[in-house]
């Protein structure tokens, strides 16, 4: 008799009997939109930093010293900003604000939009480096576990979550770009073109 293949031989072994295919579905389509949220909300916190520095250095600035003064400043911003991790890119966002002295409304909007960002960063670097595991007293609760990642026994955290608290990570991420658009480019409360540039500067 034969081992059962990937996608054969439900009901799982490892599963307890109510977790069966249609759950282990929804979360694979859940983890699914949340990691691909995750990459867009990392994507739009690179691309507001270069925004926001597009802004500062307008053409005029370089003119007098390239022949084509967009492409050479594109460039230099790609080249600074183009391969920031997230919690770099946090970082340089927060200080870039700081810097340009905006606005305290900004600011707080823009700390608010980080901070829950940070937390489910901190949710999706246990799942994508520590793997998941399933409860066997909650069928419906997974786990997931820095145990065998720790080097010292008081650091060791566990993550209980359901789906519901997946697909509510991911709906975060996904306003995210939203929300830092939002926050930078329109203290007025309205959803501006981004072309105008930065109020404050």
């Amino acid at each position: 008799m034969t081992e059962p293949g990937y996608d054969e031989g439900w009901p799982r072994w490892d599963l307890p009997r109510d977790m069966q295919h249609d759950l282990l579905e929804r979360y694979y389509g859940v983890l699914g939109r949340f990691i691909h949220y995750f990459s867009n909300a990392e994507r739009a916190v690179n691309q507001a930093i270069e925004d926001i520095l597009q802004d500062v250095f307008s053409p005029t600035f370089v003119r007098g010293l390239y022949p084509e003064p967009n492409a050479a400043r594109d460039r230099v911003l790609r080249a600074i900003t183009g391969s920031l991790r997230l919690a770099s890119a946090r970082d340089t966002l927060k200080r870039l604000l700081r810097v340009l002295q905006a606005p305290q409304n900004v600011t707080d909007e823009i700390d608010a939009v980080l901070n829950q960002l940070g937390e489910i960063l901190y949710l999706r670097d246990r799942i994508a480096h520590d793997g998941v595991g399933w409860r066997r007293d909650k069928q419906d609760w997974f786990t997931t576990s820095n145990y065998y990642g720790s080097r010292e026994h008081d650091r060791v955290e566990t993550i209980s979550f359901k789906i519901e608290a997946l697909f509510a990570a991911a709906y975060d991420l996904h306003r995210i770009p939203d929300l830092l658009e939002y926050a930078i480019y329109s203290p007025c409360r309205q959803l501006c073109d981004r072309r105008v540039g930065l109020i404050w500067t």
